[in-house]
């Protein structure tokens, strides 16, 4: 039972960083590429 419980707390913990990770990277993609049509339009 022990198992169970440790892997499931290891699993959950692995979701949230890999989460945390994809959104990070998807605001940062998000911002740049908001600020290549700022660029754009500015330019």
């Amino acid at each position: 039972m022990l198992l169970y419980v440790q892997f499931y707390t290891s699993l959950a913990v692995y979701v949230k960083y890999l989460s945390n990770l994809i959104w990070k990277r998807l605001l940062g993609s998000c911002k740049k590429y908001q600020s290549s049509l700022h660029h754009i339009w500015v330019g």
